[in-house]
């Protein structure tokens, strides 16, 4: 089966905040600041948050900003954070949040 790719939700936090301590299981995470941050990324207008999911199990989250750059003469965006849980890297799914960003509005 496919992944899917949709804007992050708030009920999505405690499992991304998982994926968040395998990307770093080294670094006491504050759970709080985490879940503030992410509240304010999904108000924001220019900050973005997907996740991708397969059979209904979130596997994958991305996160970043698109920004006006003058240089380019228009939009760009940065990534900030990109994660894949351990158990499913190499499938493809950070490629699929990549192309993910294709789609922005």
């Amino acid at each position: 089966m496919g992944v899917f790719i949709r804007k992050a939700q708030k009920d999505d936090f405690n499992i991304i905040f998982s994926l968040l301590q395998q990307l770093w299981p080294d670094k006491k995470l504050n759970t709080l600041q985490l879940e503030m941050m992410f509240k304010e990324t999904l108000c924001s207008e220019h900050d973005f948050a997907f996740c991708a999911i397969q059979e209904q199990q979130l596997l994958g989250f991305i996160a970043g900003v698109v920004i006006n750059n003058y240089y380019h003469g228009g939009s760009i965006c940065y990534v900030s954070t990109l994660v894949v849980e351990s158990t499913c890297r190499g499938n493809h799914i950070g490629t699929d949040l990549i192309k993910g960003l294709l789609h922005l509005p």
